[in-house]
Order: C-alpha cells, then sequence, then structure tokens
C-alpha cells in the first residue's frame, strides 16, 4: 500500500471540499426522481455556462431520463448510475460533483476536470424502479441484462448514448450486498471494483489493462480512508451485461460498487464515491493513471461471505418452542422496505443457533440475558388518548411489548376522524410498532347508525374489540367483519398489563404468540428465521432456577433497531411500523399484516 504521503491519487483536501458542495440528502434513498429533477434544473439555472441538461429519454412509464454534460476537453467520460432502482449511492455522488464543478469551477481540481475532459452523467437511469425503490424497472426487467436483446426503453438509451457519444472512459455505477465481506476477513466490503472483461477468457488487452490503472488509482484514492475494506466485485463475463459490453463497445470501463459501512453509514459511502471518481478523473484528466500499477487492482481479494447486520451472542432463548432455555446466537439482516412514505428498513431473523463462526456490522453479547419475543397488547384508553406521546411508549416497552393495539371509541371511527387519527401516528417516529383495533358500542345497533366502524376497517384497522362474543353481534355487524375478515377480540384477553416476569411466573411462554395469531399478524409474537426481530432482553440472576435480576428489560429491539437500553429510550434509532390490515382476503388462515 502506498503511503499517504507519496500517494500521487490522494489529495486530503477533496474531503473538507466534499462537505462543503455536499447537496444530496443525508440518506440517498431520499433523491427520488423528482427531487432530483428538482435539483438538475436549479444547478443549471445556476451554472448554464458550465452545465448542460438535457432530457435523452424516457421510462417505461414516461419519466424523464436526463444526461448532464460538464467540461469541454478532448478526453470523455460516461458515468451511469441507478440502472438499478434501489442502489442510490453514485446517483447523490454525482450530484455532489455536479455542485463541485458548478460552485468551486476556480479550483485546480475542476480546472483540471472541466478543461482536460468532457464528462457525461446519466445519475439516474431508472427513475421507475427509484421511485419504488426497486431493483427492476417497470416491466419487471433487471435494465443490466438487456444490453443483447435492449427490450427496455432505458437499455436502448443507454447503448444508444454510447454509441453516439463514443466515450474514451466510463464508470458503471453501483451498490452491492451491503453484508459483504473482505476475502476471508470478516471485514465488511465498502468498496468493490471490477474490471469488466470483454469476453469468456478474460483476455488482457491495453484497453483492459488501462481500465485496470483507473482501477487502481481509485483503490489508492479510497485507501486512506477505506484501507481494508475495498475488494474486487466477484463476476465473470456477462455477455448480456452492459458493463461488459461498454468495454467490447471501445470505452474502457470500471464498475464500482458500493456495500456497506459500521452502523449503516450511507453518507459516507456518497463521500467516498465523490473522491473516487473525481481522483480517477483527475488522473485521466492530468493522464497520470499510466503510471499506475494494474497489479494493485489484481492483488484486491475477491468479495467474499456475507455478514449478518446484527448478531446477539450468547443468548438465552426461551418461548413456547423452547420452553427451556437453550443458548443461541440470532442473525439478523435488514430487509428494505418502503413504509408509510419513509424509508426503514425491516430487521428480521435470518439465522438461530451457533452462530460463532460469523460476524456482523454489529454485535451484542447477550451473555447471562434471556432473550425473549416482544409481546403484543392493549393499551388502556387513558394512555391511548395521550398517545404518540413518548413517555407513554416507554412505559410499555419497560414492559417487554413492541407492538401496541390502540383502542378507537366510536366517535372516532368515521372516514374523515379515522385518517386523522391514522395521520397523527404517520408524522410521528414510532419507537414500537401501533395498530389499532375499533371499540363496540354494545349499546348500539347497526339501526341507530353505528355503522362507521367500516370505514376504519376500510383504512386497516387490524380488529374489532367487544365484550360480548361475536355471535351475539348484530347482524350487519357480522357481515361487514366477514367481508373484510377481521378478527374479534376481547379486552381482558389482550391488555398490555402483565409484564414478561408476571407472564414466566405464570409460564405463559406463548402469550406473544397467541396474540399474533388471533390477529393474523405473521412475523410477530415468536422467535423463528423469518420472523420480524421484535426482541426483549433481561439480565438472568440463574438459569436453573429461572430468575431475572430485575423486572425491566436491559435492552429491546423492535424491526431489528435497538429502541431501549438501560430504561432510556433511544429516539434516533426507532422504526416502529405502523400496521395496517390489508384489503379483504377470502382465507383469513393465509391473512398476513405487516
Amino acid at each position: 500500500m502506498a503511503s499517504e504521503r507519496h500517494n500521487r491519487y490522494y489529495h486530503p483536501e477533496l474531503a473538507d471540499i466534499y462537505d462543503n458542495v455536499k447537496i444530496s440528502p443525508e440518506d440517498p434513498r431520499d433523491l427520488t426522481p423528482s427531487r432530483l429533477h428538482r435539483q438538475l434544473h436549479a444547478l443549471h439555472r445556476e451554472c448554464r455556462d458550465r452545465l448542460r441538461l438535457e432530457k435523452v429519454g424516457e421510462s417505461v412509464e414516461g419519466r424523464d431520463i436526463f444526461l448532464v454534460t460538464m467540461g469541454h476537453g478532448p478526453r470523455s467520460v460516461f458515468m451511469w448510475s441507478q440502472m438499478h432502482g434501489n442502489e442510490p449511492t453514485a446517483t447523490n455522488a454525482l450530484l455532489d460533483l455536479m455542485h463541485f464543478l458548478c460552485r468551486k469551477a476556480d479550483h485546480p481540481i475542476a480546472q483540471s476536470l472541466l478543461s482536460k475532459l468532457t464528462l457525461y452523467m446519466v445519475p439516474m437511469l431508472n427513475p421507475d424502479g427509484a421511485e419504488r425503490f426497486e431493483r427492476r424497472n417497470a416491466q419487471g426487467l433487471d435494465i443490466n441484462r438487456d444490453a443483447r436483446d435492449l427490450v427496455t426503453p432505458e437499455g436502448r438509451l443507454l447503448k444508444a448514448l454510447q454509441q453516439q457519444l463514443k466515450p474514451d472512459f466510463g464508470f458503471n455505477l453501483h451498490d452491492q450486498n451491503a453484508r459483504r465481506t473482505v476475502g476471508d476477513t470478516n471485514r465488511i466490503v465498502a468498496i468493490a471494483l471490477l474490471v469488466p472483461p470483454i469476453d469468456a477468457r478474460e483476455t488482457r488487452t491495453e484497453q483492459i489493462i488501462a481500465a485496470e490503472k483507473i482501477a487502481s488509482v481509485m483503490c489508492q484514492a479510497l485507501t486512506p480512508y477505506l484501507d481494508g475494506h475495498l475488494a474486487k466485485y466477484d463476476a465473470s463475463f456477462m455477455p448480456n451485461a452492459f458493463g461488459d459490453n461498454f468495454q467490447r463497445w471501445g470505452t474502457t470501463t470500471v464498475l464500482l460498487e458500493s456495500g456497506g459501512w459500521f452502523e449503516n453509514d450511507p453518507a459516507f459511502l456518497v463521500k467516498m464515491n465523490f473522491i473516487a471518481i473525481v481522483e480517477a478523473c483527475l488522473a485521466i484528466a492530468r493522464d497520470t493513471y499510466h503510471d499506475a500499477d494494474p497489479a494493485l487492482y489484481r492483488s484486491l481479494p475477491q468479495n467474499d461471505k456475507e455478514l449478518f447486520d446484527l448478531l446477539i451472542e450468547e443468548a438465552i432463548l426461551l418461548d413456547d418452542v423452547h420452553p427451556e432455555p437453550i443458548r443461541s446466537e440470532i442473525g439478523v439482516n435488514f430487509i428494505e422496505e418502503h413504509h408509510n412514505e419513509r424509508h426503514c428498513p425491516a430487521g428480521r431473523i435470518v439465522d438461530i443457533g451457533d452462530l460463532r463462526v460469523y460476524s456482523a456490522r454489529r454485535t451484542i453479547s447477550a451473555r447471562d440475558q434471556l432473550l425473549l419475543p416482544g409481546l403484543i397488547g392493549l393499551v388502556s384508553r387513558s394512555d391511548a388518548k395521550r398517545l404518540p406521546d413518548e413517555q407513554v411508549f416507554l412505559k410499555y416497552l419497560k414492559r417487554g411489548y413492541t407492538t401496541l393495539l390502540v383502542p378507537v371509541p366510536t366517535t372516532e371511527q368515521r372516514a374523515e376522524k379515522f385518517q386523522s387519527l391514522l395521520e397523527r401516528f404517520q408524522r410521528s417516529r414510532l419507537p414500537v410498532n401501533v395498530a389499532f383495533v375499533l371499540e363496540v358500542d354494545e349499546t348500539e345497533t347497526p339501526a341507530a347508525g353505528n355503522l362507521d366502524f367500516g370505514d376504519a376497517l376500510a383504512q386497516g384497522a387490524l380488529a374489532l374489540l367487544r365484550n360480548t362474543p361475536a355471535a351475539d353481534a348484530p347482524a350487519d355487524t357480522r357481515r361487514i367483519m366477514r367481508w373484510f375478515n377481521r378478527p374479534e377480540i376481547r379486552p381482558q384477553e389482550f391488555n398490555a398489563v402483565s409484564s414478561w416476569p408476571e407472564l414466566l411466573a405464570r409460564k405463559d411462554l406463548a402469550a406473544a404468540k397467541k396474540r399474533a395469531e388471533a390477529l393474523y399478524l405473521t412475523g410477530r409474537g415468536s422467535l423463528r428465521v423469518d420472523d420480524y426481530a421484535d426482541l426483549v432482553l433481561y439480565p438472568l440472576q440463574s438459569v436453573s432456577p429461572l430468575r431475572l435480576k430485575q423486572k425491566t428489560p436491559s435492552r429491546v429491539f423492535v424491526n431489528g433497531r435497538q429502541v431501549l437500553a438501560r430504561g432510556k429510550l433511544l429516539p434516533e434509532k426507532v422504526c416502529g411500523r405502523l400496521i395496517l390490515a390489508s384489503p379483504p382476503a377470502p382465507d383469513p388462515s393465509r391473512q398476513g399484516y405487516r
């Protein structure tokens, strides 16, 4: 590894420059097609003399695809990003690069790029996928497997731009699995690089060697920040992929894949993309890339095994399937989900057992601690009126509850009032999962006008809450319940009064699971692979006989995020779900509300 002092491809001032020119959102996923559209037009208005903005095509659903051109030099670099809609890191970096070249055009680095290069950038090739935060386009096709058949409009546009512009260099910008490790180590891969081959034999032509030198420049630029966290992307020749075909069509191409970082810091990886791209472009502009050693790229360790996002070690597990305490690890990974208009990855249990040979982005020791599934329960009417107050949430978290049922009185069940209630919770950062259950006035009949609960059921209320058996309900009420396929529950069976220590004393290990099943809540209330990681930890005084050290949990996790520690809320970590029921389905045994 070249030292920083003698690393000609490392300009430390770029880190500070980036911090001053960053305009991309803190969470790269928040750069939606419409937001990017506004940012590009704002930049174009700000520096028309340096930034050319062209609409060059449309997606399947008619969203605009833009080409940005900056610089007027003899060498050309073509960069395209987010051909997979759920891979936004480099899109943000390109936006920040444009801002740098607009605002800091007199900086020596910017001067070199603008005078020696012509930069072509397609920051978001797949806006339909980006809108949904999905890999594929609106046809359900992977654009990066369409270089031969060209059945996607986005793929046809990408090839047409390459054929029209004939760029000298190409950067194919992606995100990879954020849990991959470097070689046989347990270090997370932050950036993986690949020089796409031109054939199945991986023939090393002069063009390939030049691309390896560019990749080596990126390695040296990133090593001061990411030493030990760089890898070679593991892919052989793919005749249907665009990177390989750009290489075959004469464009010296490098693939850059953004991986993961500790505590899930995507903004840091945007910065690393910016630095890698600027340093590579600078080496091309100043013609110094020829001096880079291609062996540095070739010696990178491969992407290897996957990490867990979260690993809870040496816990003592107990639930209805494990009635006797067992020592085990639990591995949790975060799955991207778009929930209530915001991105909030949900932690799922992906493995249970002896996982001591594995590593994770975050590891927690649960030695001498009892691990239980989070409880599900009905809050009191007085507490419901105060929600979403943090102190009320804290009260129930200390009892071990991770999913709360909020009773909705009959006066709040009409469509517009229930919608207002929903919006109040949607605007809140929830430390627990929340669902709504509808109180039924036992003294009223549908003839008296008490059918407003149908409005609330249509908007996602989970169940009816009543004291009398369902058979005693009016006929119209029963008909509506059958149509919406929602259960009826009794307050006395669901009240969130008993804590886990009290349930353990009664040997009621299935309390959470029984309530989840009664509500058709799949993935909650138990400790199984694929379940949501709603987890509660209690310090143990002894395992046999089972005795807890304290009546309140030491940690509580909701959807894999730790929301409680030492009796205090961790508000920056919360990622609770507003659980709304799906539209009517004919078979309640198959219904799953998440």
